[in-house]
Formats: C-alpha cells, sequence, structure tokens
C-alpha cells in the first residue's frame, strides 16, 4: 500500500500539536504536549522528537520525508 501522508506541527505559545494526516484530511495519528519555554533549544528537541515518534511509530512504521513544496 502506498498511501501518502505528511506530517503536520502546530507550534503554539502553550502547546504543540503534532499529527499524520492522509490524503483526505484525516489525522491518523496525534501528539499533544506543552510548548518547551526554557530555550530555543528545547523547543526544537521538542519538535524534533514529536517528529521521530511519529516517523516510528507509524503504520507498519513506513513513512518517508516528502521533498515536495
Amino acid at each position: 500500500m502506498n498511501e501518502k501522508r505528511v506530517i503536520g506541527l502546530d507550534l503554539g505559545g502553550t502547546k504543540i500539536l503534532a499529527g499524520v494526516v492522509d490524503r483526505e484530511g484525516r489525522v491518523e495519528q496525534r501528539r499533544e504536549h506543552a510548548t518547551p519555554t526554557a530555550s530555543q533549544e528545547e523547543l526544537l528537541t521538542g519538535l524534533d522528537e514529536d517528529v521521530d515518534e511519529l516517523l516510528t511509530s507509524g503504520p507498519a512504521g513506513h513513512f518517508r520525508p516528502s521533498t515536495s513544496r
């Protein structure tokens, strides 16, 4: 199965939402947690961890980054 999905990140002042969305706009996976505010490094690490978690916990683990913008 070769369904296209994207990872979306919503970075807010109080929380970060991250999720995997299919072509139809259905959210297949979701993560939510408080926005790290101690430092820029902590914030970027948190975003990186969200993406890594979604990449490794996806259906059959088959996600690859898109090169289109």
